[in-house]
């Protein structure tokens, strides 16, 4: 009996093995849909290269496209109503997550045109503590570039073990402070920045800092990550 069931076993590993070997070599992109009244959106997200297509349903507005080949890809979306945004290019690296947040136009009439939209949330009780929005200035740091108009740059923060840290992005151009953007597991964004090089600056702690030169283009989104 053992010498029977041997051959296919061994393929059986073999197969195993082949996969995961395909999988160590893939990224992914992380969609996030709202409109452009920062409300959330559902609909099907879509990522292309070449002949390739790969596409996703948000739930609650967000999904993830996994098996992404290394290299530069279209990421374009479009709401259950029919409203679209993209195509934006978003460069996968191997293991990391790139986020591109797709912003469909707001509909004036309700219903299906409109897109689906998650519930709003409850206003908050009297005793709730206020809630901090990352969109005021700060006298050490400039002006929050986290949201504004145009997306120029987004990132990933991960340590040594692959595990996303948390903390402060800072930018500057030459001497002058441009503003900051916080991480949110892990991701951060940057607005409005005209095209030039900039100094990007993470820190999360006084022994956890990076310093890196980042170009922003006039046309599209760079994507830079940072690797502690």
């Amino acid at each position: 009996m053992m010498v029977k069931y041997t051959a296919p076993i061994l393929v059986c590993c073999a197969l195993l093995m082949l996969s995961t070997s395909v999988s160590a070599n893939e990224g992914k992109i992380k969609i996030q849909m709202k409109d452009t009244k920062g409300r959330v959106v559902n609909g099907t997200a879509e990522a292309r290269r070449g002949n390739l297509k790969r596409t996703c349903n948000t739930t609650a507005g967000t999904c993830t496209i996994t098996g992404l080949s290394p290299g530069s890809w279209s990421v374009s979306g479009k709401s259950f109503g029919g409203l679209k945004d993209g195509p934006y290019n978003s460069t996968v690296t191997v293991g990391n997550v790139s986020l591109v947040e797709l912003r469909v136009k707001v509909s004036n009439t309700p219903g299906p045109t409109g897109g689906t939209l998650a519930p709003a949330r409850a206003r908050p009780r009297p005793n709730d503590k206020p809630i901090h929005h990352d969109h005021s200035s700060d006298p050490n740091r400039g002006r929050s570039l986290a949201k504004g108009k145009i997306k120029k740059v987004v990132g990933t923060v991960r340590d040594k073990n692959n595990k996303v840290v948390n903390g402060v992005v800072m930018v500057r151009k030459g001497t002058a402070t441009k503003g900051y953007a916080k991480t949110k597991d892990g991701v951060y964004q940057i607005h409005d920045l005209k095209p030039g090089t900039y100094t990007f600056t993470f820190q999360a702690s006084r022994t956890k800092k990076r310093v890196k030169k980042v170009k922003v283009k006039k046309d599209s989104i760079t994507v830079a990550n940072f690797a502690l």
